[in-house]
């Protein structure tokens, strides 16, 4: 269960190098854990899956925290089952962070209602988090740079003139995927007809 907004002032105060551009700086990111092997941890907690019928060897827990990035004091924690989303335990300590912040995520974060909320429930609240590898997108603007080359030496002045439109058809790739597999448990038949 998530802390109330009322417990986690501390965590929300403003400390020295605790300003980017006026807005401090937090990250939510989740963890696994294993338990000691008792039946009503593991009862409560279950455990991760594997590739027979047999259980792991402990259950395992998951915890999704909070953190103040200037400070590195936790504003909020959860713990819970494991078959539990970490997406959904995260949105349960959205009401935690404050006005005028942007929140850093993982990849696995990646839901529009979780993002969302976080940008619309408060007052200059953001978020940033990694582009996953497959996403569609599409460059429309790109500040004023001679060459592509150069985009790494100025991205400091490229932020905020960086935009992109997500398209709804991911293209095809150009070149076919590779497979990796086994040339000792799985021959290669010369006569099969190759990849398409």
């Amino acid at each position: 269960m998530a802390l109330p907004p009322d417990r986690t002032d501390r965590g929300a105060e403003r400390y020295l190098k605790d300003d980017w551009h006026g807005l401090q700086l937090f990250a939510i990111d989740g963890a696994q854990f294993r338990t000691p092997d008792k039946p009503e941890l593991r009862e409560y907690y279950g455990s991760a899956n594997t590739s027979t019928k047999r259980q792991n060897a402990y259950p395992v827990m998951r915890l999704v925290a909070l953190m103040n990035l200037g400070s590195h004091i936790l504003l909020n924690a959860v713990t819970a089952p494991y078959r539990q989303s970490e997406t959904v335990l995260a949105h349960s300590m959205l009401a935690t962070i404050p006005d005028n912040s942007i929140t850093l995520f993982d990849k696995i974060f990646y839901s529009e209602d979780l993002l969302l909320t976080l940008n619309q429930k408060g007052c200059n609240r953001h978020w940033l988090l990694p582009a996953w590898k497959n996403i569609a997108s599409e460059m429309i603007e790109l500040g004023n740079t001679a060459s592509p080359g150069t985009i790494p030496k100025r991205l400091e002045h490229l932020r905020g003139a960086l935009e992109v439109v997500f398209i709804t058809k991911r293209p095809r790739p150009s070149r076919p995927r590779s497979v990796k597999i086994s040339k000792t448990r799985y021959p290669v038949k010369h006569s099969a007809a190759p990849l398409k």
